[in-house]
């Protein structure tokens, strides 16, 4: 799991800035993702195809889910 994490942390660290850059992602965060794999949460405020294409599935072995969130705001 510790392994798992660490790939994790080394992926979103290489690609979080360019991903919240793409209109409509608002968070990236590490999580449980597929068949309780550890991997990479995207949050958006729309599922949108051009999202989609931008950020791939799986990067260096590390899952991505792509989330619809919707809009977060500040309370």
């Amino acid at each position: 799991m510790a392994d798992q994490y660490e790939a994790a942390s080394a992926v979103k660290k290489r690609y979080e800035e360019n991903w919240l850059k793409l209109k409509g992602v608002t968070a990236v965060g590490i999580g449980m993702v597929e068949k309780k794999r550890t991997g990479i949460i995207v949050s958006v405020s729309e599922d949108k195809k051009k999202i989609r294409t931008r950020i791939p599935a799986e990067i260096d072995g590390v899952a991505i889910q792509i989330v619809q969130t919707g809009t977060f705001k500040a309370q």
